[in-house]
């Protein structure tokens, strides 16, 4: 995801999340199931397959586009309630755009013949369900599902850092770009932020913003699949942990 080390600060920062250390506990064994994948254990080993990190490399070009649009959509919708906050996400939307390019030519080998490409189901209704959510949906909700994609990669790359220095392999520098001080910095933010818009909500609220940051969660847990098992079409359903 080349756009990550582009991020740069958000709005503003807490140091509680409260609300998104419960969003964690109820999803913690579909997040648990994201973080012992094969398709990550075998990335970070550097032992995956090519073909398979192709598949997702092409998938993931795609999808950023449209995450880009979602970015661009919940900015646009905040620039007088939080414009700190739509600011940076305007910015984050933009370098998505502007730095797709660095990511076909870096990995080029991976994007010949791009045009015969077919996006996968799940990441085509992850893509749709972003867009949709970043311009119908309340802004609380909207944030809450584009959270997943910055918390989980935010997550593996703290995992990596944790380990033993890893030797250069394939996707070393790949992996570099989720585990990097600015998008630690901006995830960390963006839980702040969500956390604070949502602190005064009502708990019947609350059960609403759980709904949308568990379903980005599940289809970030079908994509993986899809790419992995190849043929595999099974959807996960939202499995939350106790309330």
């Amino acid at each position: 995801m080349t756009y990550l080390k582009y991020c740069h600060l958000f709005y503003r920062q807490k140091s509680d999340v409260l609300f998104l250390s419960r969003l964690i506990r109820l999803n913690q064994n579909t997040l648990k199931a994201i973080y012992t994948h094969p398709f990550n254990q075998e990335l970070f080993a550097g032992t995956l397959p090519q073909e398979k990190f192709g598949l997702y490399l092409r998938d993931d070009f795609l999808y950023l586009r449209q995450f880009s649009c979602a970015l661009q959509n919940i900015a646009e919708r905040t620039e007088m309630t939080h414009p700190g906050l739509s600011k940076q996400l305007n910015t984050l939307a933009n370098d998505v755009i502007n730095n797709e390019h660095s990511m076909q030519l870096q990995y080029r080998e991976h994007f010949r013949e791009f045009y015969k490409h077919q996006t996968g189901t799940s990441i085509s209704q992850y893509s749709q369900y972003l867009v949709k959510t970043s311009t119908q949906a309340e802004v609380p909700e909207a944030l809450c599902s584009i959270l997943p994609c910055f918390w989980i990669y935010y997550q593996l790359g703290t995992m990596m850092a944790d380990k033993d220095p890893m030797k250069p392999h394939p996707y070393s520098d790949w992996i570099a770009t989720y585990s990097g001080a600015d998008f630690v910095q901006i995830t960390q933010n963006l839980a702040a932020e969500v956390d604070l818009i949502v602190e005064d909500t009502h708990p019947l609220k609350q059960l609403e913003l759980i709904r949308f940051f568990s379903r980005s969660v599940s289809f970030e847990l079908d994509f993986f699949d899809e790419i992995y098992y190849a043929q595999n079409n099974k959807k996960h359903d939202i499995r939350l942990v106790g309330h």
